[in-house]
């Protein structure tokens, strides 16, 4: 991707939910500090507060079950924590 991106801080996917093709989480840190609260109103028309994964892309999903599973937290990055909160990188934190 050759847009600006920004970093998500590491942390736990906490509230996982599901509306109109999107998968909205958050990610939370230790301090219970939610790292996707700057993110406008999701795709889906959910609410505020959260990133968010197409359903269609099974790849970052499957990681993303894994990491909660495992306990383990992700680091990702968005397009834009004010106006596209959609994750597009994610590594899992070993």
């Amino acid at each position: 991707m050759s847009a600006a991106s920004e970093p998500i801080s590491s942390g736990m996917i906490k509230n996982l939910s599901y509306r109109g093709d999107w998968v909205m989480l958050k990610i939370v840190d230790e301090n219970d500090l939610n790292h996707c609260e700057p993110c406008p109103t999701d795709l889906a028309a959910f609410g505020k507060g959260a990133c968010w994964i197409s359903k269609n892309n099974n790849a970052q999903l499957s990681m993303m079950l894994s990491a909660q599973a495992q306990q383990k937290d992700i680091h990702s990055r968005v397009i834009d924590l004010t106006s596209n909160c959609k994750i597009y990188q994610m590594t899992i934190v070993d």
